[in-house]
């Protein structure tokens, strides 16, 4: 009987701790699957593995946030043709303003493309429609466009020249080489952009430029396969319900449907809201108004029949809203106990506390989102706990 040889054997550890860590067909175990994890990354790792540990580090509850580990299984995964590294790489490429950076995002998005990825080809079609990292290409931007949509993503309108940034590949005929890994950025002690507190108590905060235009279009472009009818949860039971109360739809992104990328942008909300550990996150939630959709006034923090309260997470100390998209009619975000009203723009986030000065739910955090009246609106919300309730 012959033995597997090393990459055979990461490869079934891997596929089997993957399979613990998100509950597939079986209980989830994070910690033994992390121990299979780990095994799999001694024998010189599996692409799928090396991800994986990416994000588990990234929680910083089965493993310690340590950038250099992070860095390299990320790397790893993506010289290995792993389409969510690449496509993770290349948005973290895409905020850097280093030399051949946007180029660096391109040549990453053209390998996941090759893979299938069609959140990937979304972001490439801008980019190609644009001249932004690469030689203009409307062209094949449309016919990235199409393969996006057919594979349900809900493409906003890819138009226009040339984008604000270029480097040498923007020259058409110039080739593009593979990165230099060693200088992929991975920012994971973010900077939360500009804050204007709007409001004392209950503090609310905008924070501008949050998040950049390939982000927003990331969190749409993955969202969009997984919208939901919203649901509000019932004060009595703490069950969850559908209501007129809350006409969105949403995508709850739970454990398996998160990335890297999606756990850095959430860094940054993080960042904007006091830096609480991300463990501290309930999954990120991703919602569509279209015309005339609305969540009519409520408050975040949790009815004292929720049965959440009883775990170690507790009560919803803050929420992190960021605005997707603009240039909708209405859709602000209103307070109307204090008068205060947020217009959606693109990257910023409306930031603002659930609780008291002493922990006790505060009726003053009434808000709403108000009908939109024609277009779309595109939010990414977060609720942070007063404790932990991410297993990883």
């Amino acid at each position: 009987m012959s033995i597997p040889d090393p990459a055979s054997r990461a490869g079934g550890l891997a596929r089997r701790g993957i399979e613990l860590l998100f509950g597939i067909g079986v209980p989830a175990e994070p910690c033994s699957a992390l121990d299979l994890l780990r095994e799999a990354d001694a024998l010189g790792g599996a692409p799928d593995a090396d991800y994986a540990l990416a994000m588990i580090a990234l929680g910083n509850v089965l493993l310690p946030v340590d950038a250099a580990s992070i860095h390299r299984w990320l790397v790893r995964s993506a010289q290995r043709g792993f389409s969510p590294a690449l496509r993770s790489a290349a948005v973290a490429f895409g905020r850097s303003e280093l030399d051949g950076a946007q180029a660096a995002a391109v040549w990453c998005l053209e390998r996941a493309v090759e893979q299938g990825d069609a959140v990937a080809a979304a972001l490439l079609a801008h980019r190609l429609q644009q001249g932004y990292g690469a030689g203009r290409d409307p062209v094949r931007a449309q016919q990235l466009v199409k393969l996006a949509v057919r594979a349900g993503i809900a493409v906003e309108s890819v138009t226009g020249t040339k984008g604000r940034h270029s480097d040498d590949a923007s020259t058409p005929g110039i080739a593009r080489a593979e990165p230099d890994w060693a200088r992929l950025p991975l920012s994971l002690t973010p900077t939360m952009g500009t804050a204007t507190l709007l409001c004392e108590s209950p503090a609310i905060c905008r924070v501008d430029n949050l998040l950049n235009v390939e982000e927003c279009r990331l969190l749409r472009y993955c969202g969009s396969r997984h919208l939901k009818r919203s649901l509000v949860v019932d004060p009595l039971t703490g069950e969850p319900l559908s209501a007129g109360l809350r006409t969105s739809r949403d995508a709850n992104f739970v454990p398996s449907l998160e990335d890297v990328s999606l756990r850095l942008i959430q860094l940054r909300f993080a960042a904007a809201a006091g830096n609480p550990p991300l463990s501290y996150f309930e999954p990120l939630v991703v919602l569509h108004y279209a015309p005339g959709e609305q969540y009519r006034p409520h408050r975040d923090y949790l009815s004292p029949n929720d049965p959440g309260l009883a775990g170690p997470g507790r009560q919803r100390v803050t929420t992190v809203c960021c605005y997707l998209n603009e240039g909708m009619q209405g859709g602000a975000t209103v307070f109307p106990k204090v008068g205060v009203r947020v217009q959606p723009r693109q990257g910023s986030a409306v930031v603002f506390a659930n609780l008291g000065p002493e922990g006790q739910p505060d009726p003053n955090s009434l808000h709403a989102g108000e009908p939109v009246g024609f277009g779309e609106k595109w939010l990414a919300t977060s609720w942070i706990r007063q404790g932990p309730i991410r297993a990883f």
